[in-house]
């Protein structure tokens, strides 16, 4: 009797993390167990991000989750996580990795160091780029919404479980941010206060509505991916060992699974409204018009359409 009291008290916090689990958008998107994801690091990484930005739903974000986009030439490209809100689209990219990092901006290939304890040299492990992967993803995805494409923010989130020892970058946090995991929402925040509200709720779910289409795919388009994956692994030129936990790079996949894609997006897209009908354009420079609410003067208080170039263009448009 006490054995089985036992058992059950530890069961109990699992059992409420499940339930927990089966309540958010992850779950509902993916469909994957809870006790799948905590024994896969790089899933567990993914959901642990989505779990540090939940509250941004009552916000309206809406979240896609490991989406397969395609590209021209007939690969793919997967984005780990997605966020939809008012400031734009915030693509993540997350590494659940563990150790020291080292990795400049402009480097094809970033360092893991793992310690094994004293009088031996560390583990050194190589991954990509995931400033790179980002802006990869970043590429495909305005090739998809093409002129109805709001503001896009890349957001690398590596584990606290790691030590970033050496990572440079110079862009900025405008256009990319290297974080621990814990720093997740701090920098939304940020970024979300520092770009005007220019994507209204019509668009919102029109975008989600599109990008979610391109997450719902088989088990065989995923297989494939992880086939190529490990077929470039093991074609590379380089003699260091590159380190990948989780499926996430950019290949070819074979073309039964490239025409699947390619089949996908265009059904998707002749059910979908235009997005560059649904998005005001600036008649000066092109340029999305965001919304906003004058803070000074005669119209203190009322809303009105700005370009987003501003002060370079200094558009602006009643709100109708």
């Amino acid at each position: 009797m006490f054995i089985l009291f036992c058992l059950l008290m530890l069961a109990i916090p699992f059992i409420v993390k499940e339930l927990i689990y089966r309540q958010t958008a992850y779950f509902k998107s993916t469909h994957r167990a809870y006790f799948k994801i905590i024994f896969d690091k790089g899933l567990y990484g993914e959901y642990l991000t989505y779990m540090n930005l939940r509250s941004y739903e009552k916000q309206g974000a809406r979240f896609v989750f490991n989406s397969y986009l395609p590209r021209g030439d007939g690969t793919t490209t997967e984005i780990d996580v997605m966020m939809i809100w008012h400031s734009g689209i915030y693509v993540f990219e997350s590494k659940n990795y563990s150790g020291w990092i080292f990795g400049r901006e402009d480097r094809k290939v970033w360092t893991q160091c793992l310690p094994r304890g004293k009088g031996r040299s560390a583990m050194k492990a190589k991954f990509f780029n995931p400033i790179m992967q980002n802006k990869l993803h970043i590429r495909c995805l305005k090739e998809i919404l093409k002129d109805g494409c709001p503001e896009v923010h890349s957001i690398i989130v590596f584990s606290d479980r790691c030590t970033l020892k050496d990572v440079k970058t110079h862009s900025g946090y405008k256009d990319i941010s290297v974080i621990y995991r814990n720093q997740v929402s701090a920098v939304v925040d940020m970024i979300n206060h520092a770009t005007p509200e220019m994507t209204p709720d019509a668009l919102c779910d029109e975008i989600y509505t599109l990008l979610y289409g391109y997450s719902q795919v088989g088990d065989d388009v995923r297989i494939a991916h992880i086939r190529a994956i490990n077929e470039q692994l093991n074609k590379s030129d380089t003699d260091d060992v590159i380190s990948v936990s989780e499926p996430k790079q950019e290949m070819s996949v074979p073309k039964p699974v490239s025409k699947y894609i390619s089949a996908m997006t265009k059904s998707e897209r002749s059910a979908e409204t235009p997005l560059s009908k649904v998005i005001k354009k600036c008649p000066r420079c092109g340029s999305p018009l965001a919304l906003r609410t004058a803070k000074r003067g005669a119209n203190v208080g009322k809303q009105f359409y700005g370009c987003i170039n501003y002060p370079k263009c200094k558009y602006t448009e009643e709100l109708k």
